[in-house]
This record gives structure tokens, C-alpha cells and sequence, in this order.
């Protein structure tokens, strides 16, 4: 009895063997998964260099995060004083702030950074229409004198680009 057995188990084995080692032999179907999953993988495979690909998502919120981090230098320099109210310094300490930031949450790529820098630009040269849209809201953020300043050196719906400011008309 034990002869045949041992006899019987050593045959499927050998079946089983044959059978994984067959070279059609390449997949067996997960029904959880509801298809067929490779049972081999080449090294090379496993071992490729895998690229990362940059999402246009994840550049539009580096571009958000540059805007953000010039209105955030803004309300500072408007509430506090702390820094002095030159173009330069604004735009360097806000283009400072929106790669840190971005470095914080991994946007770290020149074109990133690049976005970042663009967002710090376009509302360098356009928040101050924002002062127009919401001066209440605005005035209670950075102060009334900043609001007057702006109201009385610029238009609604310009553009404002080394010291001048160019209207646009919609």
C-alpha cells in the first residue's frame, strides 16, 4: 500500500514538474483578480530604471503655490513691515518661499520650479486686481493704506509690469 502510494504522489509531482516547466507554461489565472498574471518576470525587467512622469496636474499646483507664496510675502509685508516694499525683494522673498514650499512637497524638478517662479510673476503683475475685486476683504488682510495705494496708482483689469500699468480691455 505505501509502495503505491509513494508511486501515485511521485507521479503527479513529476506531472506537476513537467507541467511548470513547460515553456507555454508563462501564466496561471487569478479569479480574484479575474485575469491571468505572468508567473515570470525578466530581470531586466524588474531591474529598469523607472521614469518618473511629470503631470501637468502637479505643475498647475506649482504654479498655484508660486501665486500663494507672493500674496502670503504680500499680506506679510503689508501687515507687518517686515520687509521693504521694493519689486525685487518681494519677488525674492516670495520665489524663496514657493521653492521651499514646493521642496516640502516634492516638486523639485526644473520644470516645478520653473511653474513655481511663473506663479510668483503672474501675480507680481496681476494681484493687485484683487484689490479692486475685494477691497474690503483686502484691507482687512494687509491694511487700508495699501488699498488706497493701489487703487490710486493702477486700473481694474491691468496689468501692472515695471512700473507701469497697462490696461486690458475685455
Amino acid at each position: 500500500m505505501t509502495q503505491m502510494a509513494t508511486t501515485q504522489q511521485l507521479d503527479g509531482f513529476q506531472a506537476r514538474i513537467k507541467r511548470i516547466k513547460d515553456p507555454c507554461n508563462v501564466s496561471y489565472y487569478d479569479a480574484e483578480m479575474k485575469m491571468n498574471v505572468p508567473k515570470r518576470v525578466s530581470k531586466g525587467f524588474v531591474n529598469r530604471k523607472r521614469v518618473k512622469r511629470l503631470g501637468l496636474t502637479t505643475v498647475g499646483v506649482s504654479g498655484a503655490m508660486g501665486g500663494l507664496a507672493y500674496v502670503a510675502v504680500q499680506v506679510v509685508s503689508g501687515r507687518f513691515g517686515l520687509l521693504p516694499s521694493s519689486e525685487l525683494m518681494l519677488f525674492g522673498a516670495a520665489a524663496i518661499l514657493a521653492i521651499v514650499l514646493g521642496a516640502i512637497m516634492r516638486h523639485k524638478t526644473l520644470l516645478h520650479m520653473g511653474a513655481q517662479l511663473m506663479g510668483v510673476a503672474v501675480m507680481m503683475t496681476s494681484a493687485h486686481n484683487a484689490v479692486w475685486m475685494f477691497p474690503d476683504a483686502v484691507s482687512q488682510v494687509t491694511s487700508t493704506a495699501y488699498v488706497t495705494q493701489v487703487q490710486a496708482t493702477t486700473t481694474p483689469n491691468s496689468i501692472k509690469l515695471l512700473g507701469a500699468t497697462y490696461t486690458l480691455t475685455l
